[in-house]
C-alpha cells in the first residue's frame, strides 16, 4: 500500500546560495554563513520528512499486515466451520462472507490508515460488523441443527412416535403469527436432513416477497428456500431459522395418564420400612376401623382408613393443577397436544370445541374454560385410579385387605358362614351370658362395618346391653328429626339410623340375622331358633 498523493519536496538551496553571492562583497561572509545555515536547515527538513514518510510506511504496512492477519484468521475459522455444514450452501456463504470481510477490511484501512471517521463512517463500520456476525451466526446455527438430524429424522423423513416438530408459526407480514402445526419446522428438518425429494438453498431477497395474490411469503434478507416433492417453495427467514434452530423438536416425556397416576402414588402411598410393602400415607389418615364385605362367594375383612378429606383434597388438587398446567403449555403445539389428550382419553374434537363461557356471571376466557375442563378430567382420572373411595356423607377412605374366606366351587359363602355360626354356638360354655356370647360371635363393639351385596349395608358399629338388646347404627348420619342418642332428638322424632334388636324376641333375632349375615332363610331361621332356645326360655313372638 502506498500514498495516493505523495508530497513533493521542493529543494531551494541552490537559489538561496546564488542570492547570497549577489549581495556584494561586504555581505559575502555573512550571507554565505546565513544561507549555508538555511541550506542545511532545508536539507535537514527534507531528511526528516523523508524519514517520517518511511516510518509512516512501515507503520501502515504493519497495520495492514495485522488487519490482513485478522481477516485471514476469520477466514480460517469460517472455512473450518463451513466444512462441517451443508455443501450445498457453501457457494452462497462463501460469497456473502467474502464480500462482507472485504468491506470490513476496506473500512478498517480507511479508519486506521487514512484516519476516516465521523458518524457516517461509524454507522458503515457497525453495519459491516453486523453483517459478518449475521453470516457467522447463520453458519453456527446450520452446524447446530445438522447435528440433531441423525437422532430424530429417519431416511424416510418420519419422526418416532414420541417426537414432534415444534410449531413456531409464521409472521403474516403484519406482525401476526399464523399457526402452522409444525409444518414449517418439518419442511426445514426434512430438507436439511437429506430426506429424498426435499431441497434447500440459501437466497438473498432484496425486498419483502409476496405472491400474485398479495400473500406474504418471505422477509427481506437471507432466507432458506425449501422445495418439497410437489415443487412448492417455502421461505424461512434467517431470523426465523435462528429461533427454530434452538429447538426444532419436542420430545414427549411419557404418557400423561401414567404420569398423573405416578404422582398420585408418590403423594399418598409410602413403603413400610419394616415390611417393604406399600401403604397408604398415615399423614392423611384420621382413624381406622374394620369392614366386613360379604358376597355370594367370598367374605373379606378390610382395615378401612378414614381419610382427612381437606388434606387429601388439597394434595389431589395440586397434582391435577400441575398436570393441567403442562397440558395448557402444549396448546400451541397441536401434535403434542393431540397425543397428550389421547393419553388422558380426552376427545380432541370436544376439547377444541370449547368456547368462551359468556353465560357465567363472570365470563370465562377460552383459556379458563379449557383449564376448568382439564381439571374436571383430571379429577375423573383420580377417582378411577387412586383407590381412594368416597363413602356416605362424603367421607373419603382407603381399604386394606386383612383376611379373606372363599367358598368352594360347589358351595356359597352363606353355607360357609352357616357352618361358622353352628360351630361357634356349639363351642360356647354353659354360662349362657348373652352379652358376652353375642359380642364374641357377632364381633359386637369391634367398630367394624358390614356390607352384603349392594342392598344390605350397615357401615357403623353395633352395641349390646346386659339385657341382650343389640343396637345397630346403619350409616352414622342422623335422620331428620332424630337425635344422636338414637331414640329421639331435635324435633322429637326417632333416629331411624339406629335400629335396636331384642335378641330374646324371635322376630327381632331373625331380622338381625338377615341384616348382618349372608345366611339363607332356612339357615337364618335355624340360627334364630338356636339363639332363642339358649337365651329366651320364655321367648316372645
Amino acid at each position: 500500500m502506498s500514498y495516493r498523493n505523495p508530497k513533493i519536496i521542493d529543494d531551494k538551496s541552490g537559489q538561496v546560495l546564488g542570492q547570497a553571492i549577489a549581495q556584494g562583497a561586504a555581505n559575502l561572509g555573512q550571507g554565505i554563513m546565513g544561507m549555508e545555515k538555511a541550506r542545511r536547515d532545508a536539507l535537514a527538513l527534507e531528511k526528516k520528512e523523508a524519514k517520517d514518510k518511511a516510518d509512516k510506511t512501515v507503520l501502515d504496512n504493519r497495520n495492514e499486515a495485522r488487519l490482513r492477519a485478522d481477516y485471514n484468521q476469520r477466514r480460517f475459522v469460517y472455512e473450518e466451520n463451513l466444512k462441517k455444514t451443508f455443501a450445498g450452501f457453501t457457494p452462497f456463504l462463501t460469497q456473502e462472507h467474502e464480500v462482507a470481510n472485504q468491506q470490513q477490511f476496506d473500512i478498517s484501512v480507511e479508519g486506521q490508515v487514512y484516519g476516516a471517521g465521523g458518524a457516517s463512517f461509524n454507522e458503515r463500520e457497525k453495519g459491516v460488523y453486523s453483517t459478518i456476525n449475521s453470516i457467522n451466526s447463520l453458519t453456527t446455527d446450520l452446524i447446530a441443527v445438522s447435528s440433531a438430524f441423525d437422532k430424530y429424522v429417519s431416511k424416510g423423513g418420519a419422526l418416532d412416535e414420541t417426537t414432534f416438530w415444534k410449531s413456531y408459526g409464521m409472521d403474516d407480514g403484519s406482525g401476526n403469527i399464523v399457526p402452522d402445526n409444525g409444518s414449517r419446522t418439518g419442511l426445514l428438518g426434512m430438507s436439511l436432513g437429506g430426506v429424498p425429494d426435499y431441497t434447500a438453498e440459501l437466497v438473498r431477497i432484496d425486498k419483502d416477497l409476496k405472491r400474485d395474490d398479495d400473500e406474504y411469503i418471505a422477509d427481506k434478507g437471507i432466507n432458506i428456500k425449501i422445495t418439497d416433492p410437489k415443487g412448492v417453495d417455502t421461505y424461512i427467514s434467517q431470523a426465523e431459522f435462528s429461533v427454530m434452530a434452538r429447538q426444532m423438536f419436542l420430545e414427549k416425556d411419557g404418557n400423561a395418564s401414567v404420569q398423573q397416576i405416578d404422582a398420585q402414588t408418590k403423594a399418598f402411598f409410602v413403603a413400610n420400612k419394616i415390611t417393604g410393602k406399600t401403604e397408604f400415607n398415615e399423614s392423611f389418615v384420621d382413624s381406622k376401623r374394620e369392614v366386613t364385605v360379604i358376597n355370594n362367594k367370598k367374605r373379606e375383612i378390610y382395615q378401612r382408613q378414614l381419610i382427612n378429606n381437606k388434606g387429601m383434597e388439597e394434595k389431589r388438587d395440586a397434582i391435577i393443577a400441575k398436570r393441567t398446567a403442562v397440558i395448557m403449555g402444549r396448546i400451541d403445539q397441536p401434535q403434542m397436544l393431540k397425543e397428550t389428550l389421547q393419553d388422558l382419553n380426552i376427545n380432541e374434537a370436544e376439547f377444541k370445541a370449547l368456547k368462551v363461557d359468556t353465560t357465567a356471571l363472570n365470563p370465562l376466557t377460552l383459556a379458563q374454560t379449557q383449564r376448568t375442563y382439564l381439571q374436571e378430567k383430571g379429577l375423573e382420572l383420580f377417582n378411577k385410579t387412586s383407590q381412594i373411595k368416597e363413602g356416605k356423607g362424603g367421607q373419603l377412605y382407603y381399604d386394606v385387605l386383612q383376611s379373606s374366606v372363599s367358598a368352594a366351587d360347589d358351595e356359597t359363602i352363606a353355607q360357609v358362614e352357616n357352618q361358622y355360626y353352628t360351630n361357634a354356638f356349639a363351642s360356647l360354655s354353659d354360662t349362657k351370658n348373652i352379652k358376652a356370647d353375642l359380642t364374641t360371635i357377632f364381633e359386637i363393639g369391634s367398630g367394624r362395618e358390614i356390607k352384603m351385596g349392594t342392598s344390605r349395608y350397615y357401615p357403623f358399629d353395633m352395641t349390646i346391653n346386659d339385657a341382650g338388646v343389640i343396637t345397630v347404627t346403619k350409616t352414622g348420619i342422623m335422620a331428620a328429626g332424630g337425635g344422636t342418642g338414637g331414640q329421639g332428638g331435635v324435633g322429637g322424632g326417632i333416629n331411624t339410623d339406629k335400629k335396636p334388636y331384642n335378641m330374646k324376641n324371635r322376630e327381632d333375632v331373625l331380622n338381625f340375622i338377615y341384616a348382618t349375615t349372608p345366611l339363607l332363610p332356612k339357615d337364618a331361621r335355624a340360627l334364630r331358633d338356636t339363639i332363642i332356645s339358649r337365651y329366651a326360655t320364655n321367648a316372645t313372638n
